[in-house]
């Protein structure tokens, strides 16, 4: 037993913030303590160890001891695919802060993006877990002469100076930053126009996978488990998604948490926290709900004029990944360094991911990256307003109560409801887009006031006078604000007024 004991000490174990125990294997990789990979690694050690086959009882014993180790012992984050080396809290190239861009290749590979700049290498203070299917990345082209922009163009459906080509970028910049909120990627358009391609393209440059794209799953649990086994989630041709998973979906991207209870057991619990990019392809938005298009930067295709052979499609992209790759690491490299040396410039009505902004801006004054910050910047708003017009589209409310506001109200909730259906046009009415009750209608009010204010609507809520108290909605215009724009001619198409799915 003296073999079992010197490997128990020999082997690196730990345990992460979720409870999961760890074993670090070769090159650069984490395994779970619990798994089949990790048995068949923990025999081969005893195997070189004793020079024999060992027994089930030998390999039993010595998973135990690492067991009991791990959970005694420190705990350590293990990373999928993209890590950030933090000495402490915020982040900082100049204390030795470093991104840790795991290649995944059989020498064990790393980008680390420090403030020497960004190097291929073997990294050794950080172990990533390969779940099954993840697949290497190609050597990132490193040198002076790459741009993102330039980069890009062979690969995407439409030109440079498209603002969606810059949309795209900022997607792919931000995913190499796995500490701050992840945007949403949706992209939509008729059949045709290529939306399951661009996606594959755009998630194998970051988290190139066997499956790089999947049917959505029915579960928030499902949903966790698929983050935690990927960097990128990439789902596919959806018709809709249920309110639930579209709050999992916000949670994970910008950092939640979801417990569930561990299979074939009444009391143990499974604890997932993550935080991901995330890619969906839709003919229609999936959804309008604000608190998820907040999240969301919105790609929109069209059908392409022109088709090209898949394998001429596939050629081209497996030629552009490495060029890309490195234009957006030492793009994301200038960003950083930038970071620590001044403090960024406070945005006025930043995107509601306002890392992600920031770090695109600061991106644009690389010389890899290949637009000037003041075009970044407009793209960003451009498609944040884009985003919120399709809930203001969908919505029975935002149109009408941002042209009371013009008028002025206050009143009851109930007060405020009569006004809105003597606005709204009868075949709203007719279809029951409309709340159907001063509890329904502040329920709306609360789910869309993000838009609202987006629109200059200011929505106040307060006590009325004694004796009665009433609770008085008052709705107005904030002078600050760009005005809102005058109410659009009605229109009789019910595809106008659809749902909200």
């Amino acid at each position: 037993m003296d073999s079992v004991e010197r490997l128990a000490h020999a082997i690196n174990v730990y345990r992460d913030s979720c409870g999961t125990l760890w074993v670090d294997a070769p090159v650069n990789r984490a395994l779970k303590l619990e798994s089949a990979e990790c048995r068949d690694y923990v025999t081969e050690k005893l195997l070189k160890e004793l020079g024999c086959k060992p027994t089930k009882q030998v390999i039993d014993v010595l998973i135990s001891k690492l067991r009991n180790t791990a959970r005694a012992g420190p705990t350590v984050e293990v990373p999928i695919r993209v890590a950030a080396i933090r000495a402490g809290s915020g982040f900082d190239l100049a204390s030795g802060d470093k991104i840790i861009l795991d290649l995944a290749d059989l020498q064990g590979r790393v980008v680390e993006v420090s403030l020497q700049g960004a190097q291929l290498t073997t990294y050794r203070r950080v172990s990533f877990s390969r779940p099954p299917g993840l697949l290497p990345l190609p050597e990132p082209h490193l040198g002076d002469n790459v741009n993102v922009r330039q980069a890009l163009a062979p690969i995407l459906p439409f030109p440079g100076d498209d603002a969606r080509t810059v949309v795209a970028a900022v997607w792919a910049l931000t995913s190499l930053v796995p500490i701050i909120p992840q945007p949403i990627l949706m992209i939509v358009g008729e059949q045709g126009s290529g939306k399951s391609l661009l996606a594959k393209v755009l998630r194998e440059l970051i988290d190139p996978n066997g499956s790089p794209l999947r049917r959505p799953p029915d579960s928030e649990r499902d949903l966790f488990i698929a983050g935690a086994s990927s960097y990128v989630l990439a789902f596919d041709n959806l018709t809709g998604i249920q309110k639930h998973l579209s709050d999992a979906l916000c949670a994970i991207s910008t950092g939640g948490g979801y417990s569930t209870r561990k299979l074939y057991t009444n009391d143990e619990e499974v604890v997932f926290t993550i935080r991901r990019p995330v890619i969906i392809t839709s003919i229609d938005p999936v959804t309008v709900r604000p608190d998820f298009l907040d999240r969301t930067l919105l790609l929109e295709l069209s059908a392409l004029p022109d088709k090209r052979p898949i394998l001429e499609l596939e050629e081209t992209h497996e030629r552009c990944k490495a060029r890309i790759l490195g234009a957006l690491l030492l793009s994301l490299q200038d960003a950083l360094v930038a970071r620590c040396f001044r403090r960024a410039e406070k945005l006025g009505d930043p995107h509601r991911l306002v890392d992600m902004h920031e770090l695109a801006l600061m991106a644009a004054e690389s010389e890899h990256f290949g637009w000037t910050p003041e075009v970044v910047d407009a793209a960003i708003r451009s498609n944040r307003d884009q985003v919120r017009q399709l809930a203001v589209d969908a919505s029975p409310i935002i149109s009408l109560v941002t042209e009371l506001a013009r008028e002025g109200f206050e009143g009851t909730a109930t007060q405020l409801l009569t006004k809105l259906e003597a606005l709204a046009p009868k075949i709203q009415a007719r279809r029951g887009d409309m709340p159907r009750s001063p509890e329904e209608l502040g329920r709306a009010l609360a789910r869309e006031e993000p838009i609202l204010r987006s629109r200059g609507v200011i929505v106040e809520k307060e006590r009325g006078l004694a004796p009665a108290r009433q609770r008085l909605i008052k709705l107005s215009l904030d002078s600050a604000a760009p005005v809102a724009a005058a109410r659009r001619p009605v229109s009789l198409n019910p595809a106008h007024f659809a749902k909200r799915r």
